[in-house]
């Protein structure tokens, strides 16, 4: 096991290098890696292993940028938005962070015209201060934040379907367990809210409902669960403690009742779907929704096997 007490992506950006080859604005130093320091780069230390994935061209016209709200992609194959379509390949150990990929517009600065975007399923933790402004591609990302998620003075957050401008290149980020769980407990009843009628659906998040209270309840119980990375070590158990917490019917901040409720207040749609007991089992079981969330813990729990944040929660 190796620490990353800081993950620095300066040695990202020789790509200002390899980007003028192809047409990028000249730096009045006439440098490619050091100047105003206003790129991710600074260092000369040449190498021959490229830094882009993908070349700086906008994606194809199928990988659009969707409106919020619908199934469409608002991400390009590499996880990108389309005004920062340029997969930006880590330093080192880029198979870490999965679904979190650092985006470039295509030419000027790369620390001044990159973000962020989280295309996974997993929140991520950053040092405070750290991220600029959010961009929320999805409804979805939208009511998380505003009804669940909050910065606090310890941690900054970047949730699923969410883009920010980082404030600068030298700081430290990691997978956080117990948002990461809430989320998955908040999905897990959207995803069936959706089964019930969609339309209803994306219209309780747009007018911030309080119909839908029933995601925040299911958020905040699936955080209870599991709060830490050490409790991942046991991956079977965790993902069991995820399904209690969700059909548990005596807790203070029941996601049970508050399910109860909202397929009273819908009973026709209610029938389309399974009484979520049975449905909250797939947090821990064989099918395709479960065999996805424990692939997600998996990487939780890699990530923090290899890297030593613990401010961060690893």
């Amino acid at each position: 096991m190796y620490q990353h007490s800081k993950k620095s992506l300066f040695a990202i950006l020789l790509l200002i290098s390899v980007l003028c080859l192809t047409g990028c604005p000249n730096d009045d130093n006439g440098s490619a890696g050091g100047g105003d320091g206003s790129s991710l780069g600074g260092s000369s230390g040449g190498g021959s292993d490229s830094i882009i994935s993908t070349p700086p061209v906008a994606p194809p016209a199928n990988e659009a940028e969707a409106l919020p709200g619908t199934d469409l992609p608002w991400h390009n194959s590499d996880g990108c938005p389309k005004n920062q379509p340029v997969a930006l390949q880590y330093p080192e150990n880029g198979d870490l962070y999965t679904g979190l990929a650092i985006c470039y517009s295509g030419s000027g600065p790369t620390g001044v015209n990159s973000v962020l975007s989280n295309y996974g399923d997993k929140v991520w933790a950053f040092s405070p201060s750290s991220l600029g402004d959010y961009s929320s591609y999805t409804e979805e990302a939208s009511y998380f934040r505003a009804s669940f998620l909050a910065d606090t003075s310890q941690k900054w957050y970047l949730a699923p379907g969410e883009v920010a401008k980082p404030t600068g290149w030298n700081y430290q980020w990691a997978p956080d367990v117990q948002q990461t769980t809430a989320w998955t407990g908040y999905k897990l009843a959207a995803d069936r809210m959706k089964e019930m009628d969609q339309y209803l659906y994306l219209q309780l998040l747009k007018r911030r409902d309080p119909k839908a209270g029933a995601l925040v309840s299911c958020a905040k119980s699936a955080s209870e669960s599991v709060t830490s990375a050490q409790e991942l070590n046991d991956r079977s158990t965790a993902l069991r403690k995820l399904s209690a917490a969700l059909k548990a019917t005596t807790t203070g901040t029941s996601c049970f009742k508050a399910v109860k409720d909202f397929d009273a207040a819908h009973p026709e749609a209610a029938k389309k779907v399974p009484a979520w007991a049975s449905y909250a089992e797939k947090a821990a079981d064989a099918s395709p929704t479960g065999t996805k969330i424990a692939a997600v813990f998996d990487e939780m729990l890699r990530f923090c096997a290899h890297v030593n944040m613990p401010k961060l929660g690893c």
